[in-house]
C-alpha cells in the first residue's frame, strides 16, 4: 500500500513537471509591432538636413514586408499600425487626393489605421468612406456626427484573439482637429475629448475583459502622456503621431509611448513579451528607410504627376522664404495675403501662417513648387466687417505669435507702440471702430479654423482657390514687388 502511494506521487509530480511549461505558455505571448505615422503622401524618397534620399512609401512597403516575413518565420505574430495623416502635404497628396497613396498603402500589411486631422481636409463622405477604400481596419472612438444623436462614425475599437489572449486596439484622434477641419465638413463632424471617450469605453463596454489594451492615436506626445498617466492601470502601450517626432524609449507610468516620425522616412519595430496580460519585456527601435528602385506602381503615378505639375511657369533670382512666418512678418506670407486681397478686390487681405507651408525656390519655378506653398483646397472668401472687428483680428494675431493662428495682412499699415497698443491705417486713413471695410481670407478661417470663431457666422462671397490665385500670380507677375516699408521694418 505504501509502495502504491509512492508510485502515485511520482506519477503526479512527473505530470506537473511535464504540463507546467505548457500552462505557462498559455499565458505568455510574444508580439512584434510595426508602426508608421504621418506619411502625408510622400511616395518618393526626399532629402532632409541630416540625410539624403530618405523615406518614400514604396520603399517602406518593401522594408516592412521583408521584416514581417522574417519575424513570422520565427513563429511570432506581427501587428502593423498606422497613426494617420496619410494623404495631404506632398505633391502626390495634393494632386491625387489619396488616389495614388491608398493603392500603395494597401500593398503593405497594415492591420489597423487611425485617421489623422488631415483626413478631415475633404468632405464628411470622404472621411466616412475611408474604411471602404483601405485594406486595413480603420478605427476611431472619438469622431462623431455633430447632431442630436452624436453617433460614432467609425468603429471605436477592434478585438483580436492572438494565441488565446484578447487584444483590444482603440483608436483616438486629437481634439485639436476641431479647429483644423475643412470648411466642406463645417459643423457636421465633431472630435470629442479622448479621456471622456476612454472612460466610457472602459466602464460600459466589453473591453473590460481585455488581456492587452493598445491605444492607436493621432495625438502628439504630450496628449498621449496625459492618457498614460490617467489610464496606467488599463492601457499597456500607446502608438501616436501628429507631432512628427521619433520616440522609441519613453515610458510614462510604465506605459511605452511610440512615435514614428513623418513622411515615410522609416518605421518603428517594437518587440514585446506579455505574461498574463502584463507587459514585462519591450525592445524598440526606429528603422530608417533608404532609397531603392521605384516600383511600377509609383512610376505610373510619377509620370502622371510630372505631366500635371512639372511645367516651368516662372523664374526667380532669390528664394522667397516662409521661414519664421509664425512669429514675424514674412515676405512670402505677405504676398499670399496680397494675392487674396487682389483677387477679391478687398481693402485688406489676410492669411494664417499655418496655411503657408513651403518656400518659392530660386531659379526655375514649377507648378509643383507653387502648390506646395499652399497645399490646401481652400477658397478665397470676402466679407464686410467694421474697424472694431479688424482690430480684434490684429489683437488675436499678436497674442498667437509662434502659432498657426499668427496672421499676415496686406492692404493696411499697423503701427504697434511700446505699450503694445496699435493703430491701423488703410490708404493713409486711420481706421476707427465704426468704419466699414472689406477683408478677404481663406474659407478655412471663416469656418472657424485655428479658433477664429469670430469669423464663423459672417456672410461671405466666394472666389477661386487660394492655390489657383497663387499659381496665376506667379505665372504672370513673378518676381513679386517688395513688401511695404512698415513690414520690412518688422520682419523679413
Amino acid at each position: 500500500m505504501h509502495k502504491r502511494s509512492s508510485i502515485r506521487i511520482i506519477i503526479f509530480l512527473l505530470l506537473v513537471i511535464h504540463i507546467s511549461p505548457f500552462c505557462y505558455g498559455l499565458h505568455r505571448i510574444k508580439l512584434t509591432f510595426f508602426h508608421i505615422s504621418d506619411v502625408h503622401g510622400y511616395l518618393e524618397s526626399h532629402d532632409t538636413k541630416k540625410m539624403a534620399n530618405i523615406g518614400g512609401l514604396t520603399y517602406l512597403i518593401d522594408y516592412i514586408n521583408l521584416h514581417k516575413k522574417i519575424i513570422n518565420q520565427n513563429g511570432i505574430d506581427v501587428i502593423t499600425f498606422n497613426s494617420g495623416d496619410i494623404f495631404q502635404k506632398s505633391s502626390y497628396g495634393i494632386t491625387f487626393k489619396g488616389k495614388a497613396t491608398i493603392p500603395l498603402l494597401n500593398l503593405m500589411p497594415i492591420d489597423f489605421t487611425v485617421p489623422g486631422n488631415h483626413e478631415l481636409d475633404n468632405d464628411s463622405d470622404f472621411f466616412k468612406n475611408l474604411p471602404m477604400q483601405m485594406r486595413s481596419k480603420v478605427l476611431c472612438a472619438n469622431v462623431r456626427w455633430n447632431d442630436h444623436m452624436k453617433e460614432r462614425i467609425l468603429k471605436p475599437y477592434i478585438k483580436r484573439i492572438i494565441k488565446g489572449s484578447r487584444v483590444f486596439i482603440i483608436g483616438l484622434l486629437t481634439p485639436t482637429s476641431n479647429v483644423m477641419m475643412s470648411p466642406r465638413i463645417g459643423d457636421s463632424i465633431i472630435v470629442t475629448d479622448c479621456e471622456k471617450e476612454l472612460n466610457s469605453i472602459f466602464v460600459s463596454e466589453s473591453i473590460s475583459s481585455a488581456d492587452i489594451v493598445i491605444l492607436l492615436t493621432h495625438c502628439e506626445f504630450s496628449e498621449n502622456q496625459l492618457l498614460a498617466e490617467k489610464f496606467n492601470d488599463k492601457v499597456d502601450i500607446i502608438f501616436g503621431g501628429h507631432d512628427h517626432e521619433v520616440i522609441s524609449s519613453k515610458q510614462i507610468e510604465g506605459i511605452p509611448i511610440i512615435h514614428s516620425g513623418r513622411y515615410a522616412e522609416g518605421f518603428s519595430i517594437v518587440e514585446t513579451e506579455f505574461h498574463r496580460g502584463v507587459l514585462y519585456r519591450k525592445k524598440s527601435r526606429f528603422m530608417p528607410v533608404g532609397n531603392r528602385k521605384m516600383s511600377q506602381e509609383l512610376l505610373k503615378w510619377k509620370k502622371e504627376l510630372k505631366k500635371r505639375t512639372d511645367e516651368v511657369i516662372s523664374t526667380g533670382i532669390h528664394t522667397l522664404s516662409a521661414e519664421n512666418n509664425k512669429s514675424e512678418m514674412n515676405a512670402l506670407s505677405y504676398h499670399v495675403a496680397e494675392i487674396i486681397r487682389k483677387h477679391s478686390n478687398s481693402d485688406v487681405g489676410m492669411i494664417n501662417s499655418g496655411g503657408v507651408r513651403e518656400e518659392i525656390p530660386a531659379g526655375d519655378i514649377r507648378i509643383e513648387d507653387v502648390i506646395k506653398v499652399f497645399p490646401y483646397d481652400n477658397y478665397i472668401v470676402k466679407m464686410d466687417i467694421d474697424g472694431a472687428l479688424l482690430k480684434k483680428l490684429v489683437k488675436i494675431s499678436m497674442e498667437n505669435i509662434g502659432k498657426n493662428s499668427f496672421l499676415h495682412f496686406s492692404g493696411m499699415n499697423v503701427n504697434v507702440k511700446m505699450n503694445k497698443t496699435f493703430t491701423i491705417h488703410i490708404n493713409g486713413k486711420l481706421v476707427n471702430d465704426n468704419d466699414r471695410l472689406t477683408i478677404a481670407t481663406s474659407d478655412f478661417l471663416t469656418a472657424g479654423g485655428d479658433n477664429f470663431q469670430i469669423l464663423k457666422n459672417l456672410k461671405t462671397k466666394r472666389f477661386i482657390l487660394v492655390r489657383d490665385a497663387l499659381l496665376k500670380e506667379v505665372k504672370e507677375n513673378y518676381p513679386f514687388p517688395k513688401m511695404p516699408q512698415w513690414l520690412r521694418n518688422n520682419g523679413k
